[in-house]
Order: C-alpha cells, then structure tokens, then sequence
C-alpha cells in the first residue's frame, strides 16, 4: 500500500503456524485466582482463555466484590465514578451504549452478564477463604494444594485502615465507612465525616439529607 512516499508492506500469516512453534510453546498451567470481583473474573477469564487449568475462590456467596449483589457488601446509594464506557470490559461492552454512571447493582448485573457469557461460574468456588499460601520453588502451595500461578484479587482495599487513632477522646459513636450501610441511624444527628474520598462525599451527600454534616478534610479540596 503507497500513501505518498510511504510505502507499508503487509504479510499475512497463520497464527496456528507461529503457536505450534517449538519457541513458543508451552505447558497448561494450574491457575489460583483468590477473589471474583471484576479483577478477579477478568483473571479467570483471561487464563481459561489461554488454556490454562485455572479456578477462582471466593469467599461469599456471589461474586462481584463491592459490586457483589449482597447488600452488606457495600452502602447504600453508592455510584461509579466511571462511566460505563471504560468500567466494561473491551470484549464485553456494556449491553446499553448510553453513557451513563451506574449504581453498584447495575454494575453488579453487567459482572453476572460478563460472568454468564463467558462461561465463567463452574469455575468459581464459593465460599472459600484461603488461609495458608506458600512460595515453593517456582510454584504456590495454597491450602495444601498446588499451582503454578497464584492471582490476587482481593481488592486493594478489603481490609480497612483502623481509626482508633482518629479522633481520640469522641465519646459518640465512631464507625468506618465500610460499616456503613444507609442514613436511618443518623437522622437527625450531627455527623463528622472525616476524608474527601470516594466513599466519604457518597456518604456525607447522603447524610446531609436527614442530618447535620460537617466534612473534615486535611487540605482545600474542590467539590
């Protein structure tokens, strides 16, 4: 093909040509990924795909992390900050082509529809927690099971900094965003909302509705 001076030669080839290459190949592998939220079933995806022999654990009932269908797991009300457009997967696009920013159930039904399409759920075992991993030689013993490749996809934040330290001396009720679920307990009473994360502008936009709040930041932030 000539565009101008440019001159680009294309060669087709057989990929089955190249894979069948003694360089290239390789043995199945045995495949741990701990965790299906939507890290976890993209992992799983991806490895069964690659003809690995690959299962993923997780420790409740349902997949989906904080996406997950169970209430608990996540409060009330709360919203991607991402549009669908770049939270969905590039060979799963998300079943509506409207932009929108959806709610943690509807995201829950995409990971369901993800997880369905691709044949994913006879290899997810749940409720299971892994308590013992070990680095042996090049491997993984998990539970006292072997494998070659060991994915954690747990979520960076699955276990929540502690704040004890935090407001030392408040003799009213002091909680973690994580164990936040809705606005009933709080109607009507003054709220301290300390951060301007994600989680707590959720949080402090819905108390604001039914009590008193104040939000308490380390620096000037922009809302």
């Amino acid at each position: 093909v000539e565009v101008g001076r440019l001159r680009v030669v294309y060669r087709s080839f057989a990929m089955n040509d190249v894979l069948s290459s003694s360089s290239v190949a390789r043995r199945r592998r045995r495949v741990l990924i701990v965790g299906a939220g939507a890290a976890g079933l993209v992992s799983l995806k991806e490895h069964l795909e690659a003809g690995n022999d690959a299962v993923c654990v997780e420790k409740t009932s349902e997949i989906g992390g904080v996406f997950s269908p169970r209430r608990e797991s996540s409060y009330d009300g709360l919203y991607l900050t991402t549009s669908n457009v770049y939270m969905s997967f590039s060979d799963f696009p998300w079943p509506n082509p409207k932009i929108r920013y959806s709610s943690k159930e509807e995201y829950a039904e995409y990971l369901d529809l993800y997880a369905r399409h691709f044949d994913l759920y006879p290899k997810i075992r749940f409720g299971v927690e892994v308590e013992d991993v070990k680095r042996v030689g090049r491997g993984w013993i998990v539970d006292g099971e072997a494998y070659d490749a060991l994915v954690i996809a747990t979520g960076s934040n699955s276990v929540p900094k502690g704040i004890d330290d935090v407001a030392i001396g408040f003799e009213g009720t002091k909680i973690h965003s994580k164990d936040f679920q809705n606005v009933d307990p709080y109607v009507g009473k003054t709220v301290v909302v300390v951060g301007t994360g994600e989680s707590a502008s959720d949080i402090a936009a819905d108390l604001s509705q039914v009590a008193d709040v104040y939000v308490w930041a380390r620096r000037p932030f922009v809302i």
